[in-house]
């Protein structure tokens, strides 16, 4: 069910509910580009550190009369009994006979209670998660529409004490607050990042002979493979690729008295740092967008950064012709690839739960599709046929990604 509905349906008629989607479906109802769930969070970021929510969280301690400017006060006693935090007259909002600091709030402590003091995004994220994880969705919300001291805040109104006429109030006006509330706990998942695995395989073997037993025959014989693997952890997409392959090309020259065979032999592998080894494939960034349909069905784009590889080329020559060929030195070659991408496409168990998105996929490539949907080795290092036919490429592809924990 979705969040926007726990709303109150003054809020979905607002300007501000109406500018969230076009037809008040969330981003992923409507398949566009997920993003994470620490930028839905950081929405809200304007209000939780505004001055009118961290003087109750944290910023402000009556009990030690630490910038409070009413003095020190009894733990046991409460802003409006010690007849200080009285609700003035023109904030428009019902009176309440209990003003105070936030619960539990431990000043100037970054990793406990309710304060929200010199916490970075993903500190009051996880302070947040923790909170709806423990006492539900609907508490949260209902927190946030109806708690008397927050519409204060809202207000730009400190209950009543030493009220500041130039006091501004959050910039973001409260319906909008609550909408993207509503968004982080839907299209985010009301946690604080996603973590999982994608990992896609290419492989390719062919041994094809063209014009067999003719005066120019050629064998092209072929192995490769190129394995990326993108891991999501603290927010971040960490990919590692490995490539490595070979391609033989055998030409045979047949005339009447001899026959001379020319082998071209092409080794190419992923470079990286030297040192690593061999192979030990190439590290970097990626960017994952994540689009989900009303019906369950989703797509995953996978973007890549550009690759360095390494190619040697080395040719032999048996001239049983006695004629005046000479192969040339082995060549060594560096390799920049510009950024590649590639999609999946999965579809839910259960369209309600989008908490995972899960799948493997295996299938043989023989056509042109897509260039997110195409493999990578035939466009760059693998034989293509000779007689413009495309050698079949293996693609296997796994994936596991959910959301959480914190």
């Amino acid at each position: 069910m979705k969040l926007l509905r726990i709303l109150s349906a003054a809020l979905v008629a607002t300007t501000a509910a109406a500018a969230w989607t076009h037809d008040g479906q969330s981003a992923s109802a409507q398949g566009q580009a997920q993003l994470e769930p620490l930028d839905y969070f950081d929405k809200l970021m304007p209000v939780l550190t505004h001055d009118r929510c961290i003087n109750c969280h944290g910023d402000v301690d009556p009990f030690t009369n630490r910038s409070h400017e009413g003095g020190q006060m009894d733990p046991g006693d409460n802003c409006t009994r010690s007849g200080c935090h009285t609700q003035a007259n023109n904030t428009n909002v019902e009176s309440e006979d209990d003003w105070k600091t936030a619960p539990q709030a431990v000043w100037f402590v970054k990793q406990a209670g309710t304060g929200f003091v010199h916490k970075t995004n993903k500190e009051l994220c996880d302070q947040m998660a923790d909170r709806v994880a423990n006492r539900g969705k609907q508490e949260f919300m209902d927190h946030l529409q109806t708690d008397f001291l927050i519409d204060l805040g809202f207000v730009g109104r400190s209950g009543g004490a030493h009220e500041d006429p130039e006091a501004a109030p959050p910039s973001m006006p409260k319906d909008t607050f609550l909408v993207a509330a509503a968004r982080w706990m839907d299209d985010g998942f009301a946690v604080c990042e996603r973590e999982g695995t994608i990992v896609r395989t290419e492989t390719i073997e062919s041994d094809r002979t063209y014009n067999p037993g003719t005066v120019q025959e050629l064998r092209v014989k072929q192995s490769g493979s190129r394995e990326v693997t993108v891991r999501f952890a603290n927010g971040q997409y960490e990919t590692k690729v490995q490539v490595k392959g070979s391609v033989t090309m055998t030409q045979t020259i047949r005339t009447e008295t001899c026959t001379t065979i020319i082998t071209t032999n092409t080794d190419y592998a992923d470079a990286d740092d030297p040192s690593a080894g061999p192979n030990a494939g190439i590290s970097g960034r990626a960017s994952v967008d994540v689009k989900l349909q009303p019906n369950g069905e989703y797509t995953i784009l996978v973007r890549l950064g550009p690759e360095k590889h390494r190619s040697i080329e080395s040719t032999s020559i048996q001239d049983g012709c006695n004629s005046v060929l000479r192969p040339p030195p082995p060549e060594t070659l560096e390799n920049e690839w510009s950024p590649s991408r590639f999609l999946i496409r999965g579809k839910l168990d259960n369209p309600r739960d989008r908490t995972r998105l899960a799948g493997r996929e295996l299938h043989r490539w023989f056509e042109r599709i897509s260039p997110e949907e195409d493999p990578w080795l035939p466009d760059h290092y693998a034989a293509m046929a000779q007689d413009g036919t495309i050698h079949p490429v293996d693609i296997r592809t796994s994936w596991n990604i959910r959301y959480g924990p914190r």
